[in-house]
């Protein structure tokens, strides 16, 4: 199993979050329809216990989808012949950007958020997909 890829890929994919929603933080916040209040960031607060176990969370998450992706999905598609970074893609289209614009939309949510989430978790499964290219072979 390639524990190190996985490692990588997971904590990569966490990492682009971190910088991916300071950078757009203003823009999401907007179209989520939400204030730093909202989101326990209000002045002097320090972070509060839901937001601690949002991140950790997350981070368990995109390691259980770095496993997912480098045990199970890449080889199959590898072994049939597809270039794994399509295949991400084709994932992606499929299953997470549609998933983001039905949640957003049906949550009268900002149509930005579709672009600003669904574009984190493409960035996060490419960089999986790196790991599983470039450190495990």
């Amino acid at each position: 199993m390639p524990i190190v890829s996985i490692l990588i890929g997971g904590i990569a994919a966490y990492a682009l979050g971190v910088v991916w929603y300071m950078v757009l933080s203003g823009p999401w916040m907007k179209a989520a329809k939400l204030t730093r209040e909202d989101i326990g960031g209000g002045s002097g607060s320090g972070m509060s216990t839901s937001m601690v176990l949002t991140y950790g969370l997350t981070l368990v998450m995109w390691m259980v989808t770095s496993f997912v992706l480098q045990v199970h999905l890449l080889p199959m598609a590898v072994a049939a012949g597809s270039n794994p970074f399509q295949a991400v893609v084709g994932m992606w289209l499929a299953f997470a950007l549609l998933s983001t614009l039905l949640s957003t939309l049906y949550g009268m949510r900002g149509k930005n958020l579709i672009w600003i989430d669904a574009g984190y978790v493409l960035g996060g499964a490419l960089l999986i997909t790196a790991a599983f290219v470039f450190v495990d072979s």
